[in-house]
């Protein structure tokens, strides 16, 4: 609601009263009775200025008021961008999170295929040195095998 300056005229029922009471008081100052139209404009004109400042007084209660929900609405405002900026933050953390998982599981799996790698490697070189291994032992049976064949059937 948007209060209005009263208009020359608008507060009939004022002036009549401030018509009738000639000598009353307005705010605590005595109103002067010399003439009658000065004293009805002056009193008329202490009616407006009671009604424009009971106006001013309203408007700044609203003013008031309109401050502290301003006031409300902003911090309201800043703690719905604190949330959603700890929204944001809590999705970069899951997605940093899913990341370092990937990374992980990719690591343990570079590993895995690097340790059995080598097992195979290990185990190429096991067969070779058994190979080794039975190789020299069928050589000497195969020399005591020939040598017993030569010494022992003249």
């Amino acid at each position: 609601m948007q209060p209005t300056i009263p208009q020359e005229g608008e507060y009939d029922s004022e002036q009549r009263h401030a018509s009738q009471s000639a000598g009353h008081t307005l705010q605590g100052r005595k109103v002067s009775t010399q003439h009658p139209d000065s004293s009805d404009q002056s009193t008329t004109m202490g009616f407006r200025v009671v009604a424009l400042e009971q106006r001013v007084n309203d408007i700044q209660k609203q003013f008031m008021e309109y401050e502290r929900s301003r006031e409300i609405d902003l911090k309201l405002q800043n703690f719905r961008d604190q949330v959603l900026q700890i929204r944001q933050e809590i999705l970069d953390a899951r997605k940093e999170l899913a990341e370092i998982g990937t990374k992980q599981i990719a690591q343990e799996l570079a590993t895995q295929n690097q340790a059995a790698a080598e097992r195979a490697e290990r185990d190429k070189l096991q067969i070779r040195v058994l190979i080794a291994i039975v190789s020299f032992v069928a050589t000497i049976l195969g020399g005591i095998i020939l040598y017993i064949v030569t010494h022992l059937h003249p």
